[in-house]
């Protein structure tokens, strides 16, 4: 029995970036449980991003709800 896997990543203005990390993480075996991603950005359609996989969990900083 494996321990559960959590994945975290900084995200601003890379999100090509994140979408090949996304697919990369999606390709592992095993997956990883869950993606948490920390938005140094305000909220885009990219925000919306999800996986069959695994989930995808975001948080947003402070500083970028104020942009």
């Amino acid at each position: 029995m494996n321990a559960p896997v959590s994945v975290i990543t900084i995200v601003k203005n890379r999100t090509e970036k994140l979408c090949n990390l996304i697919y990369q993480l999606e390709a592992c075996s095993p997956t990883p449980d869950e993606l948490l991603i920390v938005w140094m950005t305000p909220p885009s359609d990219l925000s919306l991003i999800t996986s069959d996989k695994f989930n995808i969990c975001l948080l947003y900083t402070s500083d970028a709800a104020d942009e």
